[in-house]
């Protein structure tokens, strides 16, 4: 038995991200690629999971510029989250030929909608390309903005119809390139979906170098609790992080070495919190150890773990 106390933190939230996080939202909708050929964006069995984005869902195409997303006249309109061709893994196109189509732009934390309303956006990450070409019909952006070419490549052709919204409208504008292919399958405001807030390392924003949290491997003591540390992951690249969401209820931590230890302690924050998770301890022998853990909410004006 090791009489000395060990504590142990869970680490990083996305795979970009330093510091642990267990979120839980209410209710968002998905991020959908089409994995399809040309076709109308009606056809179900071209997006991932057999089912047309809708108002809460984001429209992504990284397929190839010849596997054209289609809204064809005659489709029903389209309300959708997001538009985004170009990604993080590839190039990818939509044609528009009658009809409105409408992104939203909205992303939701639980029944919250967050202040990230990026609604149309082509030739997001580095070395991808986003095309859209609109021949017909009306193309309503909203209150958002309409980004052509991020880090990446956007090229929009309009050969007819209309383009009604904000007037915000911004051209290759750059930014903070994006890994490609992205590195991050999961947001601090979004759950395990693209598109919204979350955490990235230090040096990631070269404008704001000592923003952002610790390096990988990093050793932190707690603010409060000075005999608490935690290291963080060895890699912010790969999977290193439990996070806890509608989608994804429940995980299990193994320790990678039987440990006997006198307490656990984590790092963690919420989006839209506080939130309340439950546990349960399984031991080697013994009976199970059950409780609950409250992780305050990273939203909120005082950000806190």
């Amino acid at each position: 038995m090791n009489s000395h106390p060990k504590r142990i933190g869970i680490k990083a939230l996305a795979l970009m991200a330093a510091g642990a996080a267990l979120v839980n939202f209410s209710a968002h909708g998905a991020d959908r690629s089409w994995n399809g050929g040309t076709a109308s964006y009606t056809n179900a069995a071209n997006w991932t999971g057999g089912i047309v984005p809708g108002v809460a869902d984001n429209a992504i195409n990284d397929n190839g510029t010849n596997n054209v997303v289609q809204i064809n006249l005659g489709d029903p309109d389209w309300a959708v989250g997001q538009i985004r061709a170009g990604n993080s893994t590839g190039n990818g196109a939509f044609t528009q030929n009658g009809q409105t189509v409408t992104p939203l732009g909205t992303n939701y934390n639980g029944s919250v909608i967050s202040e990230f309303f990026t609604p149309f956006r082509l030739g997001v990450v580095a070395a991808d390309t986003g095309v859209y070409t609109l021949n017909g019909g009306t193309l309503n952006f909203g209150s958002g903005q309409l980004h052509v070419g991020e880090v990446g490549t956007g090229i929009l052709n309009i050969n007819g119809g209309s383009i009604i919204g904000s007037n915000v409208v911004t051209v290759n504008f750059g930014g903070i390139a994006v890994p490609n292919p992205a590195v991050i399958n999961a947001t601090a405001g979004h759950g395990p979906y693209l598109g919204d807030y979350t955490y990235f390392e230090q040096g990631y924003n070269p404008a704001f170098p000592s923003k952002g949290l610790p390096p990988a491997g990093t050793t932190i003591v707690s603010l409060t609790q000075s005999d608490h540390s935690y290291t963080l992951a060895p890699s912010y690249t790969a999977n290193d992080a439990v996070i806890l969401d509608t989608a994804v209820s429940n995980a299990t931590i193994t320790l990678t070495t039987p440990t006997a230890l006198t307490g656990l302690s984590f790092v963690g924050s919420a989006g839209n919190g506080p939130v309340v998770c439950a546990y349960t301890i399984n031991h080697s022998s013994g009976a199970p150890e059950t409780g609950t853990l409250s992780v305050p909410d990273w939203l909120a004006p005082a950000r806190r773990f």
